[in-house]
């Protein structure tokens, strides 16, 4: 049976069904500003993460640099101090390193 409404006035159900269909797309646009802000969250933690492990990098790197060097200016102090010393060495590991490379 059909529910007769007086003309120029909305049928009940539909003033319902319009409430639901407000309510969803609140829901809806609530879902997306939250999804939206999670995102950003996230990817500033990504930008964060990045920034520190690039700064651990870095340090690591330039500690590396520093010990290069370190060793180097003692390398290059002992051949001051050594040179025969340091040409006997030099020819012995290049004896040694051809005779592990040409091997048969």
């Amino acid at each position: 049976m059909i529910d007769e409404v007086p003309a120029g006035t909305e049928h009940p159900k539909a003033a319902d069904l319009r409430s639901d269909l407000n309510q969803v797309g609140q829901s809806i646009s609530k879902l997306g500003a939250d999804a939206s802000q999670y995102v950003r969250g996230q990817a500033q933690h990504g930008r964060e993460t990045v920034r520190h492990q690039y700064e651990h990098l870095q340090h690591q790197g330039k500690h590396a640099i520093d010990s290069a060097q370190g060793w180097y200016d003692q390398g290059c102090k002992y051949i001051a101090k050594n040179p025969a010393a340091s040409v006997l060495i030099a020819v012995g590991v290049g004896a040694l390193l051809s005779r592990v490379l040409l091997r048969d």
